[in-house]
């Protein structure tokens, strides 16, 4: 509710100092916040966060084995770029080092 009020008083005319003060907040955060507002156009936009990285199961750790034994794919980033773009590098490249894809590319 902050944000939407904060955009409608600058819209009004209101001084920033005036904004922050009678919300409660730092007048920069009012310059960030209205910067946020004009170049996302959303009141509440909040940015994915990293969070925890996404997991490769069984049948997917099959799949990079196999486009890796048929030449699909060179290594872990070609992989990852083609089959699992919501896999990080990192992770597939982790799991060219297990049993199963090991197993899996001597086939």
């Amino acid at each position: 509710m902050k944000v939407a009020r904060i955009v409608e008083w600058n819209r009004h005319g209101l001084p920033l100092q005036e904004i922050a003060q009678s919300i409660g907040i730092h007048c920069t955060t009012v310059t960030c916040i209205l910067k946020r507002f004009e170049k996302l156009g959303d009141f509440y936009h909040i940015n994915p966060q990293t969070g925890q990285p996404c997991k490769m199961d069984l049948h997917e750790s099959w799949i990079a084995a196999w486009m890796i034994a048929k030449v699909e794919a060179a290594n872990a980033v070609e992989v990852q770029k083609r089959a699992f773009p919501e896999v990080s590098a990192r992770t597939v490249e982790a799991f060219e080092g297990t049993e199963v894809i090991v197993s899996c590319s001597e086939v």
